[in-house]
């Protein structure tokens, strides 16, 4: 077998298990995207206010932030199946029981508790996925593997508002979060029932001591909420330049073109030579800085969106590199919860963007609620030079190993 094929997709896609891995990791992580949004429709849709809406949706969110670290623990402590197969079932019963105290008029705080409850129990997939795919995908296709994971993930948050969107226009916003609820639990299950799954690794006694937030891997998750709070801001700044161009229900549609221009340039990534993840890092953070300060030339709505494809691109092949340094730098015996604490911070970060860019957009509109997003971007890749520093630093007096050219990771 040639180079080239031995590090393409196709070789990727020959691992035994790596098939049905990314197609029930797929179906099961649908809801992450769809539910935000189903969830404020069906408030509405009950004569609840924005203001109501978006407390359920802060109570879910929060909550699968702050559990999912502890949730993953048990996975790594007692293996997947335990924790995935309880959850496969009581997610979709906790969404639906979220739909009946809604359309129940019962009061607020009762359905917060519920949506509470049902983000308690999200089965942690994206982070069981990820580390069996460091188990059984060899070196010289990791960072591949990782590409393809978040690719996946950006084709979910495009196409999970058009499956809403599809689903509230045959029927109402309730069946969308019915819709939800089936996927994550037949996603689920499929995924529990892979060889892989069945077979994870559980942790002995000696590694449940051992520590998650090593030297190293600090910086990574710095990186990962610096990278979401960018995120987070564009998510205030589009709506506000779409407003200011005429039409703010078109802001859907660029931030649309980010996720295409990140599955876009994810797939472009992952087919070329291998470099070190550290080097991959540094690089696409620092393209994606770069391409942010592009934003301020839109003039109209057409070129945002063109704006928005480029600054996109680079995203997954960052995202890619931060989970192949994770899988190289976690503990044995905590993968999974080194893992789910990217949920954690992508989640924090998202929502301190979300402010940050909300109060500066009412002072000065969208050149303010920009700003945010550039400032992160900057000092996300300030945290990819220092995190590929820290790395290095680790490799020369621990076990952490990172390869630093092709040679190394075939």
């Amino acid at each position: 077998m040639s180079q080239s094929e031995s590090v393409s997709y196709r070789a990727l896609l020959r691992v035994p298990g790596c098939v049905l891995l990314y197609a029930s990791g797929a179906l099961a992580r649908m809801p992450v995207a769809m539910l935000p949004l189903t969830l404020v429709l069906v408030v509405r849709d009950a004569g609840g206010s924005y203001a109501e809406a978006g407390a359920v949706v802060a109570a879910y969110t929060t909550a699968v932030a702050v559990t999912q670290p502890l949730v993953s623990r048990l996975v790594d402590r007692g293996g997947q199946r335990g924790v995935l197969l309880p959850r496969a079932f009581g997610f979709p019963a906790l969404l639906l029981l979220v739909i009946w105290l809604i359309h129940s008029q019962v009061p607020l705080v009762l359905t917060l508790l519920g949506a509470a409850a049902a983000g308690a129990t999200l089965p942690p997939v994206s982070s069981s996925l990820r580390v069996l795919l460091g188990v059984i995908v060899p070196s010289a296709l990791r960072y591949r593997a990782y590409a393809l994971d978040a690719v996946m993930a950006e084709a979910i948050w495009v196409t999970s508002p058009l499956v809403v969107t599809l689903v509230v226009a045959l029927g109402d916003p309730a069946v969308a979060v019915a819709v939800a609820a089936a996927s994550a639990g037949i996603g689920t299950l499929a995924f529990a029932a892979t060889r892989a799954s069945r077979s994870a690794p559980i942790a002995d006694a000696h590694e449940r001591g051992a520590r998650v937030v090593t030297p190293p891997l600090r910086w990574v998750f710095c990186f990962s909420t610096l990278f979401a709070i960018a995120w987070g801001g564009l998510e205030v700044s589009m709506p506000i330049f779409a407003e200011q161009h005429g039409n703010r229900d078109l802001a859907g549609l660029v931030l649309g073109c980010v996720a295409a221009g990140s599955l876009v340039g994810g797939l472009i990534a992952g087919a070329l030579s291998a470099w070190a993840p550290t080097r991959r890092l540094v690089i696409a953070s620092a393209v994606y800085a770069v391409l942010l300060f592009t934003l301020l030339l839109g003039d109209s709505l057409v070129t945002m969106a063109a704006l928005a494809f480029l600054v996109g691109i680079p995203m997954s092949s960052a995202l890619a590199a931060m989970f192949t340094l994770i899988s190289e730098a976690a503990s044995a015996g905590r993968e999974t919860e080194t893992f789910a604490w990217t949920t954690t911070t992508f989640a924090a970060g998202t929502a301190i963007g979300v402010q940050l860019s909300g109060l500066a957009g009412d002072l000065w509109g969208f050149s303010g609620a920009v700003t945010v997003t550039l400032l992160a971007g900057v000092l996300a890749g300030g945290a990819a030079g220092v995190t590929r520093r820290a790395f290095k630093a680790a490799a020369r007096s621990t076990s952490v190993r990172v390869p630093e050219s092709a040679a190394d990771v075939s």
